[in-house]
């Protein structure tokens, strides 16, 4: 199973992301009741705005041609 070796930070966030990942990605944001609060893609590197206003721990999932990366984003 191949990993797309994405990088979150900050990672605690109080607002705003990046997810670095090489070449082309997409990505998709769950809560931990799996309920998918946003989704978008990127090249290289991407900002993503505020995905809540609530704070928590969401689950960011990273496609690649690489494959797939699973992190765990705590929001303050």
């Amino acid at each position: 199973k191949h990993s797309a070796n994405a990088i979150l930070y900050p990672n605690p966030t109080s607002q705003t992301f990046t997810i670095k990942a090489e070449g082309k990605f997409t990505y998709s944001i769950h809560n931990l009741l799996g309920q998918e609060l946003g989704s978008g893609k990127g090249e290289n590197e991407t900002e993503v705005g505020q995905i809540t206003a609530a704070s928590g721990v969401f689950i960011i999932t990273v496609k690649s041609e690489k494959g797939t990366s699973t992190i765990k984003l705590i929001k303050e």
